[in-house]
């Protein structure tokens, strides 16, 4: 099973001074998972603390293939005994040597993640 979560905070153009910045201090870290996920090849758990919601975090876990990893603007597939994990074009400015990723238990990458084996 891969564990994919997506922790994000979003704000409006308002939203961006030193006073709602502390607001939302430390919301972009990850947070714990739920003890029983849902069976499947991925689990995405996905974090979202809105501005328009009070910074509340509201949460929603998802299972299915390796497809699904898309919705968080990932690209999984094998090779050998690693997970490649690639980034889709998006429009954050990111340099093209981040783009790419294996896990795998002699790799950890903590732009996308660490390979923990069950």
């Amino acid at each position: 099973m891969i564990t994919i979560q997506r922790v994000r905070v979003r704000w409006s153009a308002a939203g961006r001074g030193a006073l709602q910045a502390n607001a939302r201090r430390g919301l972009d870290r990850p947070v714990v998972l739920a003890a029983a996920l849902p069976a499947g090849d991925l689990v995405i758990h996905v974090v979202l603390a809105d501005e328009a919601g009070g910074y509340m975090r509201h949460d929603e876990i998802r299972a299915g293939s390796a497809g699904l990893a898309r919705d968080c603007g990932l690209w999984l597939s094998l090779d050998d005994a690693a997970m490649i994990v690639e980034r889709l074009p998006g429009w954050g400015g990111i340099p093209a040597s981040a783009w790419t990723c294996p896990l795998s238990p002699a790799v950890s990458c903590p732009e996308f993640g660490h390979f923990v084996s069950a």
